[in-house]
């Protein structure tokens, strides 16, 4: 019995070794902030005005393993809605959650007006600087 455990063990480590493991493999999109903007994403730049996350311990259902961030856009492509929105996120980075800090963020939205989402996969991809130039400010 030892040896069959020694040998599986053996076998395992001549495979190599194992990458890391993760849950949310992303694909960064291809293309230019004007491909990606002719394409019809909406890409905003604001303000996080509030966070609120599941109270307690958080059964493992979709619905209250959400992060919400409380947003107000000042900048944005393809983007025609209100000042002030809310966005959900997986709570977790391994779903593919997004953690927004201080500051003015480049977000990607995704979904549509009134159900707005956003994930880590939007928020590696984006590049502020070659963003600046397609942003408009929203309309007063």
């Amino acid at each position: 019995m030892t040896r069959r455990i020694a040998a599986a063990l053996l076998a395992l480590a001549l495979l190599g070794p194992a990458g890391p493991a993760l849950a949310c493999s992303c694909a960064a999109p291809s293309g230019t902030p004007a491909e990606l903007t002719a394409s019809g994403a909406v890409v905003v730049r604001a303000l996080v005005t509030g966070e609120e996350m599941p109270a307690g311990r958080p059964k493992l259902t979709p619905s209250n393993l959400l992060r919400h961030y409380a947003l107000r856009i000042e900048a944005g492509v393809n983007y025609a809605g209100p000042a002030e929105i809310r966005v959900a996120t997986p709570l977790d980075g391994a779903a593919c959650g997004a953690r927004l800090g201080p500051g003015p963020q480049l977000v990607r939205l995704y979904g549509a007006a009134g159900d707005w989402q956003i994930n880590l996969c939007g928020q590696v991809s984006l590049d502020v600087g070659r963003w600046d130039a397609l942003l408009a400010p929203l309309p007063e």
